[in-house]
């Protein structure tokens, strides 16, 4: 098992959007699988994060945009609620 960093900052999947990332759990998989996303660490049983500098990282190597800009500091989307989904 690999040593984690004392201090090392954990994002979980439910806090993925506040930092620009908007996959499902499905793509995400896909893209683990493909080598294309950067894979999770189990915290326990039933939870997984990944790593806010493995976070970084893929955000920076990411392609620019048509504009040829990338901007890491994009507001997020909000989340619809189930009843609003209804």
């Amino acid at each position: 098992m690999a040593q984690i960093k004392v201090g090392t900052i954990f994002v979980p999947y439910s806090s993925l959007c506040d930092h620009g990332i908007f996959y499902t759990r499905v793509h995400l998989n896909r893209l683990i699988d493909r080598d294309q996303f950067p894979p999770a660490v189990q915290l326990s049983p039933n939870r997984i994060a990944w790593k806010l500098g493995d976070l970084e990282v893929w955000k920076a190597n990411r392609p620019a945009t048509r504009s040829g800009k990338v901007d890491p500091a994009a507001p997020a989307l909000p989340r619809r609620s189930a009843a609003e989904a209804a």
